[in-house]
């Protein structure tokens, strides 16, 4: 009995999340008629950082370049949200180290 409590509980809490955060998450600006969410561009940015850390990105100088501009691109986003005061501190908060280390990672190529 006590497992299925527990069970029920991580679910609740799990679900509660999950919809906490997107719903958090969610922030739409427009610019020229076009939705953006802000968090779609945070783990685009992670992506690309992820990918432009791999040992192998110097032998696929199209992707690398394709990756970068993605990486402006989308950290030009993440810098809006930085500084528009209806963006949710919480996703400020949450942005601000993945902006930080893209633009480290910018400055560095």
């Amino acid at each position: 009995m006590k497992k299925f409590a527990v069970i029920i509980i991580f679910l609740v809490v799990g679900i509660g999340a999950f919809y906490g955060g997107y719903m958090l998450g969610y922030v739409e600006r427009v610019k020229d008629g076009q939705l953006r969410y802000y968090l779609t561009d945070l783990w685009a940015v992670r992506g690309v950082l992820i990918g432009l850390n791999g040992k192998d990105i110097d032998q696929a100088p199209k992707t690398k370049e394709k990756l970068i501009e993605r990486l402006k691109y989308h950290n030009q986003s993440l810098q809006v949200c930085m500084a528009d005061n209806y963006c949710p501190a919480l996703i400020r908060i949450i942005i601000k180290d993945t902006y930080e280390e893209a633009v480290e990672k910018l400055e560095n190529l």
